[in-house]
């Protein structure tokens, strides 16, 4: 059954060990909201606020979270692969469960440092050659830093 939260008010809503997989909470109001254990994988949370929420021990796996707001969230233990967190607010978090330790960030430095990295796999059916051998530290120091499109030549 397909659970649809949108724009919804959930306020200290406790939903400890919720399944909301796949679940539609875009622009949902989660302040204060207690989500440890809830399984939120798959999960539609653009800009949903989060502010102070508690997500210890959640399952975030492959959840949309571009543009929310995570200030204050309690993110100890959480599973958290594939995530999408583009454009989120992140000011400080805990990754400690009685959150004594706060982690503060920069703007956009929590997305820099907690996204997902894209993962190219290269292959050379035929072997590699030494030319290639060589090249091979520039092209992934340009994969991970690329040029502006001003400067790329071709």
């Amino acid at each position: 059954m397909l659970q649809t939260f949108v724009n919804a008010d959930l306020t200290n809503a406790d939903l400890s060990s919720s399944n909301l997989v796949a679940a539609f909470l875009n622009g949902a109001d989660l302040t204060n909201a207690k989500l440890n254990k809830a399984d939120l994988g798959g999960a539609f949370c653009k800009e949903t606020n989060f502010l102070n929420a508690n997500l210890s021990e959640a399952r975030l796996i492959s959840t949309n979270l571009n543009g929310a707001l995570l200030m204050g969230v309690c993110l100890w233990e959480t599973q958290h692969t594939e995530w999408k967190i583009k454009g989120i607010v992140c000011e400080f978090v805990y990754f400690d469960k009685s959150r004594l330790e706060k982690s503060s960030y920069g703007v956009g430095e929590f997305e820099r440092l907690h996204a997902e990295r894209p993962r190219i796999q290269i292959r050379y059916p035929d072997g590699i050659e030494s030319i290639e051998i060589i090249t091979l530290p520039a092209l992934i120091q340009y994969l991970g830093d690329p040029p502006a499109a001003s400067e790329t030549t071709f």
